[in-house]
């Protein structure tokens, strides 16, 4: 069966490379859904969307990169999580 796109403006088997928190792998798009902690998978899937958006008006850019501010359920606690996602030919 397949599956609906993770992130408009990228298919699922795209390629990509992931640095989070100080961790770097490969993946595509479509598995980022399994990056185990719930803060993880958040700032990389919002670094794709925003990756997508630069691209529109600038389709030359392969990266982005910023730090995610995550809140746990309280919002009491903020931990920034330094992010980057390239697409890979």
């Amino acid at each position: 069966m397949r599956r609906q796109r993770l992130v408009r403006g990228l298919n699922n088997s795209q390629k990509i490379r992931v640095m989070v928190a100080g961790v770097g792998f490969y993946t595509t798009v479509g598995e980022t859904e399994n990056i185990c902690t719930r803060r993880h998978r958040m700032a990389t899937q919002l670094a794709l969307m925003n990756l997508v958006n630069v691209r529109v008006t600038h389709p030359e850019t392969v990266g982005y990169g910023f730090n995610y501010a995550y809140s746990d359920n309280g919002g009491t606690k903020i931990e920034y999580i330094e992010i980057q996602v390239d697409l890979v030919d």
